[in-house]
């Protein structure tokens, strides 16, 4: 099991998802996903997109009518979130 570590802009827009009742789905789906990176970040679910070596890894995210992405690392230090927003167009 990993330990994640969110960059400050990922924590803040975690914690403003969570409060929103409008969005309660999508930030359902985002834990669900987060679970899925922090019981295996080798999950294929969590490496459905590649971005640039060393990896930055994109997990598509579907909810509450908006598609975003959660952007995660992995490293020696541990795993990373580095975004969670809307998926940039």
């Amino acid at each position: 099991m990993a330990e994640l570590l969110f960059f400050p802009t990922a924590d803040r827009q975690l914690a403003a998802l969570q409060v929103d009742p409008g969005r309660r789905q999508l930030y359902d789906r985002i834990n669900d996903l987060l679970d899925v990176l922090e019981a295996d970040p080798g999950d294929a679910s969590v490496r459905r997109l590649r971005y640039q070596t060393p990896p930055i890894w994109g997990i598509p995210v579907y909810g509450s009518g908006e598609e975003w992405i959660i952007l995660w690392s992995e490293s020696e230090g541990g795993t990373f979130v580095h975004y969670i927003g809307e998926t940039p167009k």
